[in-house]
């Protein structure tokens, strides 16, 4: 089990959760459980409770796949966050989670805690669950590659109808690429905006385990997310939790199905959005200007990396070689990236740089 997961699932969880609640979970994987007898869970309190212990903190192995899967999404939202998130979505669903319990001897409840409450609602409150993992998932994906459409203005399609042709799609696709039938698709609209969170099939991974005094391997498949934003008003895709060589095929498909325009992303500058050829060209003199602004004092190059790339006859294209970075509070991080100079632009490419911006206040400090 992963360290994770095993903050978790802890002795005090397993003192406290309700059994109950814990049977109804292993239920799912009935059949699967590897020698944990769950009629134990409907005998003295006690006793149950220790053979959960040595079931739940013994060896990994032991689990179905399905359980392990289980317990990482129910661990996800079982802390504070999670349970906004939770509370959140519930009252936009307009679903009471939980029957009002006023607290004793000034004590909360335990059925509060946020762990008791993840477990419930992913087991009571599906719809509940799924919306707040959804909208956890779009808050961590953080590296997104980004598609600009040929125009803006052009609305997305999310009829039922429509996301569920969506839906068939990527399942196909993921399909393809050896992740699995399963494909869990939802679309959630913000303004003029949406966003689509899809929970598919990780790849197969091996794992070894001891099982009497011999090795074997075992194979499990995770689940895992991707996530598409799209700006109706910009024409802009952005999507996360899928690999770069298939995040054009994804908005081919995105743009085919909820936009009714094949080929809206694949335009000759849909993926020319930025650009550091002006600070190539003008190293290392480059500044950034702020002349336009009072309230900012100076604008600060701290840090730069950059890549070596030769040809390489072999695959008849070009490699990277080498990579380079450099970090300069002063702000003169051009000059200091080689120690001998070196143009930029030919066989060394810029590949990002990092900014302060300091205001006048001497409070004031944006890191970019």
């Amino acid at each position: 089990m992963s360290t994770s997961l095993k903050k978790f699932v802890n002795p005090k969880f397993i003192r406290t959760v309700d059994l109950a609640l814990i049977q109804t979970l292993l239920k799912r994987h009935k059949g699967a459980l590897n020698g944990f007898d769950l009629a134990t869970l409907d005998g003295d309190e006690a006793h149950a409770r220790e053979r959960l212990h040595a079931y739940l903190l013994g060896a990994t192995e032991q689990f179905p796949e399905g359980l392990i899967a289980d317990f990482h999404q129910i661990a996800d939202l079982g802390c504070k966050a999670g349970l906004e998130l939770i509370l959140t979505h519930a009252r936009r669903l307009g679903v009471q989670i939980l029957a009002p319990t006023e607290p004793s001897e000034g004590d909360a409840p335990k059925a509060h805690d946020p762990k008791h409450v993840a477990l419930r609602v992913f087991l009571f409150h599906r719809e509940v669950f799924d919306a707040a993992y959804d909208f956890q998932v779009l808050k961590t994906k953080a590296s997104l590659i980004e598609f600009a459409g040929l125009r803006d203005g052009v609305a997305a399609k999310t009829d039922i109808s429509d996301i569920e042709r969506f839906r068939e799609a990527v399942t196909a696709f993921f399909e393809a690429d050896m992740r699995g039938r399963y494909c869990r698709l939802a679309c959630y609209e913000d303004g003029r905006d949406i966003n689509i969170v899809i929970a598919y099939g990780a790849v197969v991974s091996s794992l070894p385990v001891i099982e009497a005094n011999a090795e074997r391997v075992i194979s499990m498949r995770a689940v895992t997310h991707a996530v598409l934003r799209y700006e109706k008003d910009a024409g802009m895709l952005r999507l996360g939790g899928i690999s770069r060589t298939r995040a054009a095929d994804m908005a081919d498909m995105f743009a085919e199905h909820l936009l009714d325009q094949p080929g809206f992303f694949a335009g000759p500058d849909a993926r020319h959005l930025y650009s550091l050829d002006a600070v190539e060209r003008a190293a290392p003199d480059f500044a950034m200007t702020h002349a336009h602004d009072p309230e900012i004092e100076a604008a600060l190059l701290t840090m730069a990396t950059a890549e070596l790339w030769e040809w390489d006859a072999s695959s008849g294209g070009r490699k990277l070689v080498r990579t380079r970075s450099a970090n300069s509070p002063a702000g003169d991080v051009l000059a200091d990236l080689f120690d001998v100079p070196t143009p930029l632009g030919g066989a060394w490419r810029l590949r990002e740089i990092g900014f302060d911006v300091v205001g006048t206040s001497i409070f004031d400090v944006l890191s970019a």
